[in-house]
């Protein structure tokens, strides 16, 4: 039975309440518990998985009658979870596969999981449901099915390892870095979780090297990249490398102590945590696929100490030029400096700038003051081109060690010859013969696209990525950085490998969309016998009713759909920087969304939830009126003899008085919300109607309307006629007072425009539903552009008050959540303030037709 059938069944049928009451009857932790709860998709994945386990169990032994929930344990509940939670998209198909050898017992830990993942995501893209869709023997090898590996061999194979390093080791102390460590042990034991490797090997550093110093006060440490970037500069490198040792190991045991307290924290707690330090998320250590080539020898390692000062962590932010940064950059680059800034370390920022064709100096400062605003100061600013001479001699040596050739093929032979896995019939000329075409490629002596330069690595290889990809292509034009000086210019699966260790870099963080060139990397490096970083791969951050991707929102741009890449409702950073988003939020919803594999398809709401938490916190209170109706107060003057205005002083924000007063005047004409009247009224609304009284905020009184007028000063029959109020001031409120408070603002507002702003897309995934929908051409999938993502407001009145800056975020009282817009001009003769709606006060998510 597929998947697909189980689910139809019982499992749908299911409430809330039961599909948790069965999950939790399994044994799964609270953490894992609660992260269902919040995802009825999950939980009805969950529940498929349970059922397909369930199955195997039991026809795996006999003595377990069929349907018994006592056949999944907590243990293999915690790893259906696991897979449920991590799936890669190319798995889906094979997920039944994988849950029966759970269920089984062939899958019993994430190491073997991790491996039914990769050898799955290697198999051609067909839909496999069923165990006899592929070969048995060699999925089952290939997870290792029926492998137990005892403690003794785990801990020689720990020993050995340590023995291998251990100079290094005791040179460098506690401060060696795990994650390459646990990955050169999982190269010498297979289907071993990391978590149980980093158990011996904790035990035996502390029996090698002593306990662990304790811990320098927080005074006493470094969190920010510039101040370790200053210390590791220092001429004393004993020093240095204490103070680095120092702050790294305060980071482990805070990470680890973070770690142990997460496990008994509520829902709450860990939201309250990751909105307070974002970086409490990132990850202790990363496990990845290790491949042979990743080790470095003793010589490697010793060099990469002397060159970053015994610096423990090294890493880089790499963002092409060739467009403003998004929302998906976030959690890059959180992660990229983040992880350097909390363990003591360096973060570079670096250009990938190798495509002169679509690179701008704009993109360039664009990013740099990007970066700057999101709060991350780069150890130092690289481009890619700064080592355009050492790639080119790389290439060179490439060439002379038979591992390089030029290739005259056209780029669709080349493709159909790697699909097909056919060699080029330039790929076995002589060494002579190659340099001397490289060269001519260097003087312009080819056209583009005639010849270019590619690696000999195995043309048979499963993996296409190690099927000769391209190291150097002809492109004549000028480059932003280092002008016309080049006319081949270094491919991204040359280049970047190459500079991450040319630049020393310990952890080299990428997207999953790249775990498949993790081979061809560590290829090139071990070609050239250069130093290998730790390459982690982590998941896309997607986010729903949008696109991330940089040629789909130029066309978004290019069509006049929007205003710019600023424009408020584009997820580039610097829209949402308009729109009022403050970096705080941002990398609290990046930490609420964490760090796995798993895909992370991300709902705006969650964003938006992140974004109104900081906003109440920090977001000073005004009254402002979007759509103004004028109520005369008929009664002012006998109320307030003393003058024509009433100056009232209100909290800038009523939970910290820190945040001051400011003075609103109550004058005999006012403005209230015309959603705040009606001329019928009912049981359920609370705002005015003919003869109703509402209380009028911050004010301590009432008003009652006498009179709905229309612009011919007559009673009005229907709302849309109405014009003007007339109203009287109640002092002495009758009890039970009304339930309606309304914002209002005096006659001395002055006019605004307000811009009210909806998702971009009417649908989660525009991409998906064009293809669901058959709307394969280019634009099929702007056909789901939201035609009212922005509304304009320009008759709205605010109150008058000389802190309408660009940028600044104020909360509308009752209205939501709004920044000043930069068309805003105070200094005209008539002022233009221009307001952006943030978020509104409470979820309020469009329901879309």
């Amino acid at each position: 039975m597929g998947v697909e059938e189980t689910s139809t069944s019982s499992v749908s049928s299911l409430d809330d309440v039961a599909v948790m009451d069965k999950l939790r009857s399994l044994g799964l932790d609270e953490r894992n518990l609660g992260a269902a709860a919040r995802s009825k998709k999950v939980q009805l994945t969950l529940l498929e998985a349970i059922q397909v386990a369930e199955q195997a169990a039991c026809s795996s032994c006999s003595q377990v009658p069929e349907g018994n929930a006592n056949a999944i344990s907590p243990i293999k509940a915690s790893l259906l979870y696991t897979a449920v939670s991590k799936l890669p998209a190319k798995v889906r198909a094979s997920r039944a596969l994988i849950f029966r050898a759970i269920g089984d017992g062939r899958i019993d830990n994430t190491a073997k999981l991790e491996a039914a993942f990769s050898y799955l995501e290697q198999q051609p893209p067909t839909e496999v449901i069923n165990d006899v869709d592929v070969d048995p023997t060699a999925f089952n090898s290939a997870i290792g099915a029926g492998v137990v590996v005892s403690n003794e061999t785990l801990q020689a194979a720990v020993d050995d390892e340590i023995e291998s390093i251990k100079r290094d080791l005791l040179e460098r102390g506690h401060q060696y870095p795990l994650g390459p460590l646990i990955a050169a042990v999982q190269r010498r034991v297979h289907f071993v979780e990391g978590r149980r490797i980093k158990q011996v090997i904790d035990e035996r550093l502390v029996a090698l090297l002593g306990p662990r110093p304790s811990a320098p006060d927080k005074a006493s440490r470094g969190h920010r990249a510039g101040s370790s970037a200053n210390s590791s500069r220092n001429s004393n490198g004993l020093k240095t490398a204490a103070k680095h040792e120092a702050q790294t190991l305060a980071s482990a045991r805070e990470t680890k102590a973070a770690t142990e307290a997460a496990a008994h924290e509520t829902e709450q707690e860990r939201e309250n945590r990751l909105a307070e330090d974002p970086f409490s998320a990132l990850p202790a250590y990363f496990d990845a696929r290790s491949l042979a080539s990743m080790r470095n020898s003793p010589e490697l390692l010793a060099k990469q100490r002397v060159q970053t000062g015994a610096c423990a962590v090294v890493t880089r932010f790499p963002p092409e030029p060739n467009a403003h940064l998004h929302c998906g950059h976030t959690k890059a680059m959180l992660l990229d400096f983040g992880y350097a800034m909390k363990n003591g370390g360096r973060c570079i920022l670096r250009f990938d700038d190798t495509n002169p064709d679509t690179e701008e100096q704009a993109y360039i400062e664009s990013i740099i003051e990007t970066v700057k605003w999101m709060g991350y100061e780069p150890d130092r600013i690289t481009y890619s081109s700064d080592y355009f001479d050492r790639l080119y001699e790389l290439a060179l040596e490439l060439i002379l060690r038979g591992k390089a050739y030029v290739c005259h093929q056209r780029p669709e032979e080349m493709a159909r010859g790697r699909e097909e896995k056919c060699p080029s019939p330039w790929r076995d000329r002589p060494i002579a013969e190659n340099l001397e075409c490289f060269e001519r490629m260097r003087l312009g002596m080819f056209d583009e696209g005639s010849a270019v330069l590619r690696m000999k690595i195995d043309m048979q290889h499963p993996n296409p990525s190690m099927r000769d990809p391209v190291a150097y292509r002809i492109k004549y034009a000028a480059h932003p950085h280092v002008g016309d000086r080049w006319c081949i210019y270094p491919s991204y699966d040359f280049t970047h490998c190459l500079v991450d260790s040319l630049e020393w870099v310990t952890h080299s963080m990428c997207t999953l969309e790249f775990e498949i060139r993790r081979d061809s990397y560590y290829w090139l490096l071990e070609a050239l016998d250069m130093y290998r970083p730790f390459v982690f791969e982590f998941s896309r951050l997607n986010l729903s009713h949008t696109v991330l991707s940089k040629r789909k929102l130029t066309q978004i741009i290019e069509r006049g759909l929007v205003r710019g890449w600023d424009d408020p409702r584009m997820p580039t950073i610097i829209g949402m920087r308009r729109r009022g988003y403050r970096p705080q939020a941002i990398n609290y919803f990046v930490a609420s969304v964490g760090f796995s594999r798993a895909e992370n398809n991300v709902s705006l709401r969650k964003l938006e939830a992140c974004v109104r938490r900081f906003m109440d916190a920090h977001a000073p209170r005004r009254m402002v009126v979007l759509e103004p109706l004028p109520v005369r107060l008929v009664n002012f003057a006998e109320s307030h003899p003393a003058g024509d205005a009433v100056a009232i002083q209100v909290p800038n924000h009523p939970k910290y008085p820190g945040m001051g007063t400011r003075t609103v005047w109550l004058t005999p004409l006012i403005y209230i919300e015309r959603t705040d009247f009606r001329l019928q009224d009912s049981k359920d609304y609370y705002g005015l109607a003919p003869g109703k009284m509402a209380l009028l905020r911050h004010t301590g009184w009432a008003i009652r309307i006498v009179a709905a007028l229309d612009s011919k000063n007559e009673t009005c029959a229907a709302d849309d006629q109405v014009r003007m109020l007339h109203a009287e001031i109640v002092t002495e409120i009758p009890q039970p007072r009304p339930k309606g408070v309304l914002h209002w603002t005096s006659q001395y507002s002055i006019p605004c425009e307000c811009r009210l702003f909806e998702p971009l897309f009417c649908v989660e995934d525009p991409l998906q539903a064009a293809a669901d929908q058959g709307l394969a051409d280019r634009d099929g999938w702007l056909t789901f552009f939201n035609p009212q993502s922005e509304r304009v407001l320009r008759e709205a009145r605010c109150e008058p008050a000389d802190d309408w800056q660009p940028g600044a975020i104020f909360q509308f009282e009752r209205v939501g959540f709004f920044c000043v817009d930069p068309d805003t001009d105070t200094e005209a003769s008539a002022p233009q303030v221009v307001f952006n709606r943030t978020v509104t006060l409470r979820e309020s998510f469009p329901k879309f037709a």
